[in-house]
């Protein structure tokens, strides 16, 4: 059985290890990893969005992504906004670098 190759790519990590999600070389979201869970947040609303666990985790909540912008609710960004620019709704965490 073949693995579909990650149609995504990460950025460098903020100081809170939140991972930014490019589709394409376009800012659609970023992930982070918060007490065992992986999250992904889009750049419209903000919205942390519980999507998986463990070792997947990661690549599921960057995949959960790239299904919204495939659904048109995200619009792919041209630049990653700084972290200040993305200003965390949620709990800071601290990096687990996986």
């Amino acid at each position: 059985m073949q693995e579909t190759p990650n149609r995504h790519t990460f950025g460098t990590p903020d100081k809170e290890c939140r991972y930014p999600v490019l589709l394409n070389g376009k800012f659609i979201g970023h992930v982070f990893r918060w007490h065992r869970a992986w999250f992904a947040v889009t750049p419209v609303t903000q919205t942390e969005t519980r999507v998986s666990a463990g070792a997947i985790g990661k690549d599921a909540a960057a995949r959960y992504l790239c299904d919204e912008a495939d659904a048109g609710r995200i619009t792919p960004q041209n630049e990653t906004p700084t972290p200040q620019e993305l200003r965390p709704s949620g709990p800071s965490c601290f990096c687990t670098r996986a």
